[in-house]
């Protein structure tokens, strides 16, 4: 990637504006294209849009690089000997620049015209066919060429630009006897990337399946974008255009399909949502093919959905995988007799892990938060210093909680609340505050397994907290942070049948 450093020192060069058949300029010592890419109506930058250096000859791949939320780019050609440009832009049609001319220094503004896609007039008249290849200009190559954009802008960055997610994962039971949902676990994780989603190599998926075993436990997976974008991915799949069940009609998709039985492997098959106004890929669902009939039902898959922020970075905000949960099946049989002993089984619940993305920065600029309640829970390196902590009755019941039922079966709950003393002063961050406890989970007659830590978090800006649906019988240890740094903790053990419980966290102040 080419720094920003870099990217600036030719910053008081004149700039030329480059048409479809104007040669591209490359200076000549690096062999490296830089400039900026604006639009031909109104001169205004292009965020987002990728800038494809091919041979002309054959068309084959050389390198592609993102524009900036300046619309700036760097493209690493390695040398100009028949060098093209392909722009691509969402909801646009590509645009083809010359191909590379004189090499001499000095950045380039490429104009590109506004050329829309419009998949609003799209009409599905009957169920079309499955087919492995679409042909150019039928109505499947247009709308998968707008998702394979949307894919492929998710799996890169722009020119000098680097981001910062943070994300929350959660893991819940869903049974569908009784109807009761349960929260598992939960952690929130801070990495320098904007793609915290990220699947097996296709290759791997290719030759074990998406479902595999690991040791007592079934292993799910899902495609990401680099799966759904993979020549092997394509080559075993087959593609129609189909119509949203939605009534407003807003989405037009694209279902994905295998060619043919995997035997004992597990394939996926699903659909791509694109909405028809923006020409923006909203979301990918999918179920899985050839799972053993005891492992089957409707609910199992999974789905991801990207989002799309104004500098031109497309990434990935929310994703969930949706697992069987297995029991012996001892349902009575056409005489009436209990199948005892049977290994007949049926899948009596969900298993869902589902993630989210609750903020994204760069350059120490949030420029994303999750609109609700995003719980962040990152907790520092340093010794915070203790607080006291006491039980009391509190003026928040715990049926102003959401959810009052049992995070494990046959637990009782109660309402953590308290005071945030003594913290230092801050740039309006919020502080985030985080209840932890371990337990071991108890058995549903479907799984026996042990989670070691759990947790839940709340984010506050102002001196109080309080945070719903916490075990009671156990010690607890509240941590205060904001922005990764622990800013204060405490410990209290609430005991059954309290009605809430109250931990007022003391920080140091300046």
């Amino acid at each position: 990637m080419i720094s920003l450093r870099w990217a600036t020192r030719y910053g008081c060069v004149a700039l030329t504006v480059l048409t479809a058949t104007t040669p591209l300029r490359v200076d000549a010592q690096n062999l490296v294209l830089y400039g900026q890419l604006r639009s031909e109506e109104d001169k205004k930058p292009i965020a987002g849009a990728m800038l494809v250096a091919e041979v002309a000859r054959t068309g084959t791949h050389r390198v592609t690089a993102v524009t900036n939320r300046d619309g700036r780019f760097a493209l690493a050609v390695g040398d100009s000997a028949g060098i093209r440009v392909r722009v691509l832009r969402l909801g646009h049609r590509p645009f083809m620049v010359g191909a590379i001319g004189p090499l001499f220094p000095g950045p380039a503004t490429i104009a590109v015209p506004n050329l829309t896609v419009t998949l609003a007039a799209i009409k599905i008249e009957s169920r079309s066919n499955c087919v492995s290849s679409a042909e150019d200009g039928s109505t499947l190559a247009t709308v998968l060429g707008e998702i394979d954009k949307a894919l492929e802008l998710s799996t890169r960055r722009g020119t000098d630009t680097r981001y910062r997610a943070s994300s929350r994962q959660r893991i819940e039971e869903t049974i569908f006897s009784s109807g009761r949902t349960r929260r598992i676990g939960e952690r929130v994780t801070n990495n320098e990337t904007a793609s915290p989603f990220v699947s097996a190599p296709i290759a791997e998926l290719l030759r074990d399946g998406y479902v595999i075993e690991d040791g007592q436990e079934m292993l799910y997976r899902a495609p990401d974008a680099m799966v759904l974008l993979a020549p092997e991915f394509r080559n075993t799949h087959c593609f129609r255009v189909v119509e949203s069940k939605d009534a407003t009609g807003d989405l037009v998709g694209v279902e994905f399909t295998p060619l043919k039985d995997r035997g004992k492997h597990v394939d996926v098959r699903g659909t791509m949502w694109v909405d028809r106004t923006t020409s923006r890929l909203q979301k990918v669902e999918f179920n899985y093919d050839g799972l053993p009939p005891s492992h089957r039902h409707r609910e199992i898959g999974g789905h991801f959905a990207l989002g799309y922020l104004p500098d031109g970075l497309v990434y990935v905000r929310e994703w969930s995988i949706r697992m069987p949960l297995v029991e012996e099946d001892k349902r009575a049989d056409v005489a009436g007799a209990m199948r005892l002993g049977s290994n007949a089984k049926k899948v009596a619940g969900l298993r869902i892990e589902r993630g989210e993305v609750i903020s994204m920065s760069t350059g120490g600029q949030v420029v994303y938060q999750a609109p609700a309640d995003p719980a962040a829970g990152a907790s520092g390196a340093n010794t915070a210093v203790a607080a006291e902590a006491t039980t009391t009755p509190s003026n928040v019941p715990l049926s102003a909680c959401p959810d009052s039922r049992g995070a494990v079966s046959g637990d009782t709950l109660t309402v953590l609340q308290g005071q945030l003393l003594n913290m230092p002063a801050g740039d309006g961050s919020p502080f985030v505050v985080t209840a932890r406890w371990r337990e071991q989970a108890r058995s549903l007659e479907i799984t026996d397994w042990t989670i070691r830590e759990l947790q839940q978090s709340v984010t506050v800006r102002g001196p109080t907290y309080y945070i719903c649906n916490i075990p009671t019988e156990r010690p607890l240890t509240i941590i205060v942070t904001r922005r990764g740094q622990t800013l204060g903790q405490a410990t209290v053990n609430a005991p059954r049948g309290a009605p809430s419980i109250t931990a007022d966290v003391q920080g140091r102040g300046r």
